[in-house]
C-alpha cells in the first residue's frame, strides 16, 4: 500500500537541530528552535509573560471546554485584528494548536473542500 510514497525530505530546521548537536565546540549558539537558551540549557520565561499568565490565573473563572474552533470572541478579535476595520461578516477563523496544527486544520479543509466541491464554511461546520 505504501511502496509508491517517497519519503519527505528532513525539515531545515530539525536538520540545524542535528548539526547544532554533531558540532562538539563549546561557543556555539543553538539557532534550530527559535528559542533563547542560558549555558544550563533551561530557556527562561520574560518576566512579562509571567505576569501575564498570572493575570489569566487570577480572572480564569471557569474551566469549561470551548468548542472545536476555539473561542469565538477571540477569533473575532483576531480577525478584526488582522483584517483591520472590514466587513467580517464571511470570515471564519478556528484557533489551532500551533503552526503545524493550524497547517494541519488548514490542510484537512482544503482536502475536504477540493474533493467533495463544497463552500469553505459549509465544510468547515461539517
Amino acid at each position: 500500500m505504501f511502496q509508491n510514497v517517497e519519503p519527505t525530505p528532513l525539515d531545515p530546521i530539525i536538520r540545524l537541530i542535528g548539526i547544532f548537536k554533531a558540532d562538539s565546540r563549546e561557543n556555539k549558539i543553538d539557532m534550530g528552535e527559535g528559542v533563547f537558551r542560558d549555558s544550563n540549557g533551561n530557556t527562561p520565561i520574560m518576566t512579562a509573560v509571567k505576569e501575564a499568565e498570572q493575570r489569566l490565573h487570577d480572572q480564569q473563572t471557569t474551566m469549561i471546554y470551548v468548542v472545536l474552533s476555539g473561542d469565538e470572541s477571540f477569533n473575532q478579535h483576531i480577525a478584526r485584528m488582522v483584517l483591520g476595520d472590514t466587513d467580517t461578516s464571511r470570515i471564519r477563523a478556528v484557533q489551532a494548536p500551533g503552526g503545524y496544527g493550524a497547517l494541519r486544520v488548514l490542510s484537512q479543509m482544503l482536502s475536504k473542500v477540493s474533493s467533495e466541491g463544497c463552500d469553505v464554511s459549509l465544510c468547515l461546520r461539517q
